[in-house]
């Protein structure tokens, strides 16, 4: 049954801190903002970019986040105050993304780089593209979290939340408890739900474009999320779900 378990940075001091459009959110109780490399950005999406942070950093706890204050021998030292250093256990899709720091007024600012910009923007670019399935994901993953109802449900319409090519062959090995084993998947939520169970909803950064191609004789999916999620015991998981025939589904398949 494992296996149907669901297997900001300004590039100088020119750029200054009065070219940013003030935007702040709360992290524990503590202001932080966002300034951006680019200058082109239009404000829509450097919201949609703080918004995404902004609950990026909701899940992480303040003692798991390390602020690093630059040394005047850095070569960063007077272009930034310091870094971020993310410590386990980590949930989160800030790696990469929130680097570099400066304090302003007293409070964080995120320095986000042209990469990290670029990555955005691509991620904004696909939710626009795949509106009506991106819009469709907080549902599914909002009944993934508290349980399908699976009453009445034959067992192919139970199958049909899975995507992957072991399913057929699972259900040889084990019989007449294959049924009860999908529907226990689908259904069963224990209060609260264990680490193991599913990652917190992911970061728009989670979410890509199929590139795999075809595999075996499995309908095509447009989207793959891979909700990253570290537990004390396992600090690589990737849930994987995957967006085919107009609907989202669990994959069976590692990525």
């Amino acid at each position: 049954m494992k296996r149907l378990i669901m297997t900001a940075i300004i590039l100088g001091i020119s750029h200054g801190y009065a070219q940013t459009t003030n935007l702040t959110f709360q992290w524990h109780g503590q202001t932080m903002g966002v300034d951006f490399v680019l200058t082109n950005l239009s404000k829509s999406v450097k919201i949609a970019i703080r918004d995404d942070i902004a609950y990026s950093m909701s899940l992480i706890p303040t003692n798991n986040v390390v602020f690093e204050v630059f040394q005047p021998t850095s070569p960063s030292y007077g272009k930034y105050t310091g870094f971020v250093d993310f410590h386990a256990p980590r949930i989160n899709y800030c790696e990469g993304i929130l680097c570099f720091y400066k304090i302003v007024g007293g409070n964080v600012r995120w320095q986000i780089g042209e990469e990290a910009c670029a990555e955005y923007l691509a991620a904004i670019s696909l939710t626009n593209k795949y509106a009506t399935a991106m819009n469709s994901f907080s549902n599914f993953y909002h009944t993934l979290l508290i349980g399908f109802d699976t009453t009445g449900m034959t067992i192919e319409e139970k199958k049909a939340f899975f995507w992957g090519p072991h399913a057929d062959e699972i259900e040889e090995e084990i019989g007449a408890e294959f049924e009860a084993g999908i529907t226990a998947t689908l259904s069963w939520r224990p209060t609260p739900l264990p680490d193991w169970a599913f990652p917190p909803r992911p970061s728009i950064l989670a979410f890509s474009e199929w590139k795999i191609g075809k595999i075996d004789d499995l309908p095509t999916p447009d989207l793959l999320c891979l909700a990253k999620h570290w537990t004390s015991e396992n600090k690589s998981t990737k849930r994987p779900f995957v967006y085919v025939g107009g609907r989202w589904r669990l994959s069976l398949m590692e990525f």
